[in-house]
């Protein structure tokens, strides 16, 4: 019973997000689309925040199928996390006020536990996933979640371990500073396409200089 209330919160501030971004989701707004009074909401969830990135998480279903996907295909650690990245960047960079509440609001210390939250309501959503993609998904750390691939790559001889460290740095800071430029100018869907080449161009000229085979 908990788990479907939960649900169909998550249900109703996730196609709000779709309609009205963050700014739009209001305690007030989500009880009128709900049904029932703003504190009934604080049985479920500790603040607006915290459903809303909960909700958000929704964001990342179809980034999940890429882990999903490519984990299985490529081999070569360092060429799985370019192909991530590229996915990742497209997603977030049109939806960039979601993916900054996820990732470097005041709950993304606590991703794994929103992650965890939401496969209790959503279970079936993650089925398929190895080992290492579960970890990946389920690290609050947006940096130790790039570095998982890259020290992966410096045992496997790619890579040195200092360059290991340096690119998920590099990755993670080229990242948020592009997330952030989309989120404030209000680019066309062109647009955004380009900055997310851009940024994985970028990034692969960069990572390239550190190959050691």
């Amino acid at each position: 019973m908990k788990q479907d209330v939960k649900k169909q919160y998550v249900e109703c501030v996730y196609k709000l997000l779709q309609t009205e971004g963050v700014s739009g989701v209001s305690i007030r707004r989500v009880a009128n689309e709900v049904g029932c009074n703003s504190a009934t909401l604080y049985r479920y969830f500790n603040d607006l925040e915290h459903l809303i990135c909960i909700a958000s998480v929704k964001y990342l279903e179809p980034y999940i199928e890429d882990i999903k996907n490519y984990s299985s295909t490529i081999i070569n650690p360092v060429e799985l996390n370019l192909k991530l990245w590229e996915r990742f960047s497209f997603y977030a960079f049109h939806n960039a006020d979601v993916f900054e509440t996820i990732f470097f609001g005041s709950y993304s210390t606590n991703l794994m536990e929103l992650m965890y939250e939401y496969y209790e309501i959503y279970a079936s959503n993650f089925s398929g996933l190895d080992g290492f993609a579960v970890s990946f998904i389920f690290n609050s750390d947006i940096f130790e979640r790039d570095y998982m691939f890259y020290r992966r790559a410096a045992n496997m001889g790619y890579l040195s371990a200092d360059a290991s460290r340096l690119l998920a740095q590099t990755g993670v800071y080229m990242f948020h500073g592009l997330l952030i430029e989309c989120r404030k100018n209000g680019y066309s869907t062109e647009e955004l396409n380009c900055k997310a080449s851009e940024f994985i161009s970028n990034l692969t000229t960069i990572v390239d200089k550190f190959l050691l085979k």
